[in-house]
């Protein structure tokens, strides 16, 4: 396979993308015809592409291929035909998992009403929204029927987010006169009247459908203990996510052994930081210390938006019980500037010391800064100029934020000590990722992690333990591997290249091609330390 056979194998996967994802379409500045299918025949589509993917890869030549493509679709392909073989482990509607909220805010909120088309737009979509609905409904079912179920500590929280949406469905769906002000009184009608219509004979009837399954027959047959081991299968599914999440050659007793020693080495800076404040008491006396400290938690939504200083905005109120902290959303053509979506629930109950790291890692020069460059990078395939691998994008937003070290950004102490916190508590992600999902510790003795090493709130702690043992197996281990893949990385070729080391270089290589597989992104490095050298 030649280079050009080689980009039209990233041209049709970018079309099947394309097809398939709203928010790419959004990103894309294209409307929206249909939301997803959660059934078993779209992930069978999908990994039939995948499969048909990965036939024309390895028929490729490496001879004038670009290593990087060829990588990335590799790993996209393995990726989908992994989700199918364990496609039904996978909850669809734990709130980590669920975005159903995302939709209505991304999709059906920034919906326009200009012309006839995009009320027929709009109805159909909301048809479509009733259809994925059901189509989670139809999963439930059979992973019931395969004695797959929630575990119970999980079930509260997606029984509430199922119902918060249910309930808060026909308000966010109905637009209002103020939107449809620019249509014709018989468009209008035809939009109130559909809408109402959909909602009243399709959505709702699915929400409620869906939620009858978490009955108390349901309750009582779902395990009592959290994590993939409890399922059949979900010990091997679970090995083969942590190698897609982080896209290393990895297992979950590395990177627990791994995480134990990253919490040992962040505690010492921890404490050396603590003393150097004047600061009584060691790490544990201070946590619980910092707990007790008002100056360390935002008086409001408007106080804590202040503290941030810099571009965010609300998430929705129905996610907001069950997410630990928020997410970054990309530009989009229709709004072209990034925003970062906060929890500004329970404000007596969220301490902010980390307040600059977050917003070091979800902006600049974290996030914002690696997303749009990726999006401007016009020599790359489309395909590659969406890419969300998590293991490089979360990576470089942790690699970032430490950066900011370098950078001179962490005067304050507080902010110092939260960057630190920040580190530490993705370092604690590798060792309570891999102990719940393989069974070897109990929900409590995880929370009992977070309790003696966070200021987090009870509330915080069950939301991000069911985070990693129900909703997202494997996904939290992508921040501290990817963080410590690049930074190795870079001592590498700070080795390699000695006073010809420029960081700046360096920083242009991991950048400049985009979100790539570790393994991948690591050869691309290579390449350029060999290049770099002297004749």
């Amino acid at each position: 396979m030649s280079a050009t056979e080689l980009s039209n194998l990233a041209d049709r996967h970018w079309a099947f993308v394309l097809d398939r994802d709203p928010l790419v379409r959004l990103r894309r500045g294209l409307p929206v015809e249909r939301l997803p299918d959660l059934g078993p025949g779209e992930a069978g589509a999908r990994a039939g592409h995948a499969r048909d993917l990965l036939a024309h890869l390895d028929a490729l030549s490496a001879e004038g291929a670009d290593p990087d493509t060829a990588g990335f679709l590799r790993a996209e392909a393995e990726r989908e035909i992994a989700a199918e073989r364990h496609y039904w482990l996978v909850h669809p509607v734990t709130p980590y998992r669920c975005e159903f909220a995302l939709y209505e805010e991304m999709v059906f909120r920034r919906h326009p009403f200009g012309t006839a088309g995009d009320v027929e737009r709009y109805l159909t979509l909301l048809s479509s929204y009733a259809r994925l609905v059901s189509s989670a409904a139809v999963k439930v079912a059979g992973q019931t029927a395969r004695g797959i179920r929630v575990a119970r500590p999980a079930l509260a929280g997606t029984v509430g987010m199922l119902t918060a949406l249910r309930d808060g469905g026909p308000a966010a769906l109905r637009p209002g006169p103020g939107r449809s002000a620019a249509l014709g009184a018989a468009d209008r009608g035809r939009l109130d009247d559909g809408a109402e219509r959909l909602l009243r004979d399709e959505l709702l009837p699915a929400f409620d459908r869906l939620l009858a399954f978490f009955d108390a027959d349901y309750h009582q047959a779902a395990p009592r203990e959290v994590g993939w081991v409890r399922y059949a299968g979900g010990e091997e599914a679970y090995r083969e996510f942590v190698r897609i999440e982080t896209t290393l050659d990895t297992t979950p007793e590395a990177l627990y052994d791994q995480g134990l020693a990253e919490i040992e080495k962040l505690t010492e800076r921890m404490n050396d930081l603590q003393a150097g404040m004047d600061l009584p008491g060691g790490n544990g006396d201070h946590l619980a210390r910092l707990r007790r400290d008002r100056r360390l938690y935002a008086r409001s939504a408007a106080d804590l938006e202040d503290r941030f200083r810099a571009c965010v905005q609300r998430l929705d109120p129905a996610l907001e019980p069950s997410m630990t902290y928020g997410y970054y959303e990309e530009p989009t053509a229709e709004r072209p500037r990034g925003v970062y979506h906060y929890n500004g629930s329970q404000l007596a109950d969220r301490p902010i010391v980390n307040a600059a790291a977050l917003i070091y890692h979800e902006l600049m020069p974290g996030h914002h800064l690696q997303v749009t460059r990726q999006a401007a990078e016009t020599a790359l395939p489309e395909v590659r100029r969406e890419a969300q691998l998590t293991a490089y994008v979360e990576g470089w937003a942790e690699y970032a934020s430490d950066l900011c070290w370098e950078m001179g950004m962490y005067t304050d102490p507080w902010d110092a000590y939260g960057s630190l916190y920040q580190q530490r508590m993705t370092a604690q992600r590798l060792v309570l990722d891999t102990a719940l999902n393989l069974g070897r510790w109990g929900l409590e003795r995880g929370r009992d992690l977070l309790r003696a090493g966070t200021i987090l709130s009870e509330g915080q702690i069950a939301s991000e333990t069911l985070r990693y043992a129900t909703d997202i197996p494997a996904q939290a281990l992508a921040y501290r591997t990817g963080h410590l893949a690049i930074a190795e990385m870079r001592r590498h070729a700070e080795t390699s290249l000695g006073s010809g080391f420029d960081v700046s270089d360096f920083h242009e290589v991991v950048l400049g091609a985009g979100a790539l597989p570790l393994t991948v992104l690591r050869a691309r490095v290579e390449r350029w330390i060999t290049a770099s050298r002297p004749a």
